[in-house]
């Protein structure tokens, strides 16, 4: 991977890196309310429940799984991106492909000189796209 990295890049990975952040964030919550919904019966609708809230769930794991393969191209380059997708569908590993994704995409962005904090990076500090 080259030193530089231009401003376009750098916005695309700070981009994909807070939308996969949200899309745990997301994907935690949603099960987290099934999980409270399957234990507390009679509180919310059967609907609600059980279709509803899975299917929110597996939104969630599918867009987190996309955001994911998309910051693996740009931060593991093409060979990072084939494993990525092989990678992707093995229940465990997956995760851990999320934190070492995240981590580079952190990692490039602050060496670019971009605030990164809990929820992603800094807007203000990205640089402009010309």
């Amino acid at each position: 991977m080259t030193s530089t990295v231009t401003p376009s890049r750098l916005r695309f990975i700070a981009t994909t890196h807070k939308l996969q952040i949200l899309a745990v964030i997301f994907l935690l919550a949603s099960m987290a309310l099934h999980s409270y919904s399957t234990y507390s019966r009679g509180v919310l609708p059967d609907f609600l429940t059980t279709e509803l809230l899975k299917s929110i769930s597996n939104a969630a794991m599918v867009a987190l799984m996309l955001v994911t393969l998309a910051l693996s191209w740009n931060v593991f380059g093409i060979l990072g991106f084939i494993i990525s997708v092989i990678v992707t569908w093995i229940p465990g590993v997956n995760i851990l492909l999320w934190f070492v994704a995240n981590m580079r995409g952190s990692s490039i962005l602050r060496k670019a000189g971009v605030k990164v904090g809990l929820f992603g990076a800094d807007s203000s500090t990205l640089p402009t796209v010309n």
